[in-house]
């Protein structure tokens, strides 16, 4: 560069020696549908989740982990329904495979920390549960993606 050039100056030709900055595609996700309806089914479930009295040593009712397991399916479904009308995105399928494999990992390190021995088998099986709701949801979702264009 030259010493007197005045640096703010726009540069005279179009095709300057500068790249031209791609904008990156926001694409609107399940994300915020599933935490929605996390949220609202834990609220529903709290009454069933928390013993009736903490003196007698009453065990929880399980559905109320059923409905929290639930709601990621849910939260697709609704994601679904309201994305009927945006337009399908052909990248989607591509992300949604590594989104599922990447709730694989939730059921291998619980297994490689805790050993498959005594309690630890349990909460393997426990953690693949809602690595599978997860899944579901995300796969259930669809591939309509609202884009937000600026």
């Amino acid at each position: 560069m030259k010493h007197d050039v005045n640096p703010y100056t726009p540069p005279g030709d179009v095709g300057s020696e500068l790249p031209a900055l791609r904008t990156a595609k926001k694409h609107r996700g399940p994300l915020l549908y599933f935490a929605l309806a996390g949220i609202a089914t834990a609220i529903i479930a709290v009454p069933l989740i928390v013993p009736r009295s903490l003196a007698v040593k009453d065990d929880p009712n399980p559905i109320g982990y059923l409905l929290i397991l639930l709601s990621m399916p849910v939260g697709g479904l609704v994601f679904r329904l309201r994305s009927r009308k945006w337009p399908i995105d052909r990248t989607v399928r591509k992300r949604q495979i590594t989104a599922c494999f990447a709730t694989l990992l939730l059921p291998l390190s619980v297994g490689v920390l805790t050993g498959l021995r005594g309690q630890g088998l349990h909460m393997t099986v426990l953690s693949g549960v809602v690595s599978l709701t997860l899944m579901a949801g995300i796969l259930i979702s669809g591939l309509r993606r609202g884009r937000n264009v600026a």
